[in-house]
Order: C-alpha cells, then sequence, then structure tokens
C-alpha cells in the first residue's frame, strides 16, 4: 500500500498533502505492530523492533519532507568511485 501511493504521488496523481493523509493511518498501524513485537519479546525480533520505533522519523522521511525516494535505489544506482575511477599501479 506504502508504495502504491508513493506511485500515484510520483505519477501526479496524488498532491503531498493528500500523500501525508493517506499514508497516516498506515504509518500509525505500522508503528502499532512494531510497538506489539517489541512488547512480545521475541528474541530475534523485538529489539530490532525497538531499533526501527527508536528511528521512526527517519523511516518516514519519504513522506514528511517532498522530493525524498523512500528507498536507498538511488543511491546504489550512483557509480561507486573504485568502479569508475581507474586502479593506479606503481
Amino acid at each position: 500500500m506504502v508504495f502504491d501511493y508513493w506511485h500515484d504521488y510520483k505519477q501526479g496523481k496524488l498532491d503531498h498533502a493528500t500523500f501525508v493523509i493517506w499514508l497516516a493511518p498506515v504509518r500509525q498501524e505500522l508503528e502499532a505492530v512494531l510497538a506489539d513485537a517489541v512488547s512480545a519479546d521475541v528474541s530475534g525480533l523485538s529489539g530490532s523492533c525497538a531499533d526501527i520505533l527508536e528511528h521512526r522519523q527517519a523511516l518516514w522521511t519519504f513522506v514528511d519532507q517532498a522530493g525524498v525516494e523512500p528507498t536507498n535505489n538511488h543511491a546504489e544506482r550512483e557509480p561507486k568511485a573504485s568502479a569508475v575511477t581507474p586502479s593506479l599501479k606503481t
């Protein structure tokens, strides 16, 4: 659902204000599920969920700030300096 809304926003079908409003209940529900997982005290899960909740502001940056992508795919497509610059041999 998040990416459906994102694609609609990117295609101009939703303005930013509508995008934020539509994602508000999704955001609440995801954070509630994460909080439940923390409370469940499941080894290997609860700590990860607590970490995500601790950084929730960063998780939702793409909603709060227009122009921010929800994934780091753009960064992954950027050429790495080591792949672009030939190695120098002395």
